[in-house]
């Protein structure tokens, strides 16, 4: 059966739930897990806050505090394929006087219902197929319209070839992407895996979780444009040669990421245009996973850099954009599963 890939990789290319951007809880975890009886319903809430701070250029400020809830659960189950679905409600507050210079004000809130799901199926030879698709419409004024609807689907595949190695393909299509929206993104990697060392290495993604020794581990990845993390962390009881995704039940990090989010205003005039935080942060963050499936976290960090613009290409932004000085954040994260 094929082995699960590295959470960080599958974060970036999964549709997962977007707010305040690092509180995202990826499903996409589960693509190349081997079929097993782990939990059926997976329940998650996370909350965070990010200190107002003043906006560069004006006399203004821009705070923001908001989370999700979202739930998992397994629809069917076969002999070798199965079906999930999930829904997940996204609220995001904006706090200060902030404007862009061209479109004005930013909105008060920002909110998200998502739905959608995934099919997999472990073929005879090892290898494992599917395709993850999901409906929202992040926006001040969700499902509005048609013009704040997105749609997102993911075909993948990992075709193991000696070991436990082995290509890793996708196909992604998502209309609220930054790097070319709309337009289906193929992507191809290959897999090592050993004692200690896990890399996918490929276009456009790349990931590396390497532990060198008991309990310490390092990680790196990065998808474009702009997404990105490099970690350190200290998990006791997790030794070199333990499976992948399997750690000790505490786990103290230290991180940098750079990430973004997207948005669809109601009443913008050009409807290719995205409203897009781009962030910079470092943080501090603990995790108490008592057993499979459960898990919280708890994360205080600092926002390094903090953009903020309206447009329709992440490569024109310099006339319709803020910049927002170094502010404090803290998050809070729960998982249950059944």
């Amino acid at each position: 059966m094929a082995p699960r890939l590295s959470i960080l990789f599958l974060g970036l290319i999964a549709t997962s739930a977007q707010a305040l951007d690092q509180l995202d809880i990826p499903t996409a975890m589960q693509w190349y897990a081997p079929l097993r009886d782990r939990p059926v319903i997976r329940v998650g809430l996370a909350w965070g806050a990010e200190q107002s701070a003043e906006v560069r250029e004006q006399d203004a400020t821009l705070g923001r505090q908001g989370g999700f809830a979202a739930v998992t659960g397994r629809a069917w189950r076969g002999e070798r394929s199965e079906v999930w679905l999930r829904t997940t409600g996204v609220d995001v507050q904006l706090d200060g006087d902030a404007q862009l210079p061209v479109t004005g004000a930013l909105p008060d809130r920002l909110q998200d219902l998502r739905l959608g799901g995934f099919w997999r199926m472990s073929l005879k030879e090892g290898a494992v197929v599917g395709l993850d698709a999901e409906v929202s419409s992040p926006s001040d004024k969700p499902y509005s319209g048609s013009d704040v609807l997105a749609v997102s689907a993911t075909l993948f595949s990992r075709i193991p070839t000696t070991g436990r190695d082995g290509w890793v393909l996708v196909l992604r299509y998502d209309t609220t992407n930054t790097l070319l929206p709309g337009v289906p993104l193929p992507g191809i990697g290959y897999q090592w895996m050993r004692p200690g060392l896990m890399a996918t290495v490929g276009l456009p993604f790349t990931n590396i979780k390497w532990q060198p020794i008991d309990d310490w581990s390092f990680s790196a990845n990065y998808f474009p444009i702009d997404a990105g993390k490099v970690s350190v962390a200290w998990s006791p009881g997790t030794a070199v040669d333990a499976p992948p995704g399997e750690r000790g039940a505490w786990t103290v990090s230290g991180n940098l990421a750079v990430s973004y989010e997207n948005w669809l205003l109601a009443d913008r005039k050009d409807t290719d245009e995205r409203l897009t935080f781009r962030t910079v942060r470092t943080f501090l963050a603990g995790e108490w996973s008592p057993f499979p499936g459960n898990r919280i976290r708890l994360a205080v960090g600092r926002i390094l850099l903090r953009e903020v613009y309206e447009t329709d290409s992440w490569r024109n932004r310099a006339d319709n954009r803020i910049r927002v000085d170094p502010s404090w954040y803290s998050s809070v994260e729960l998982q249950l599963g059944w």
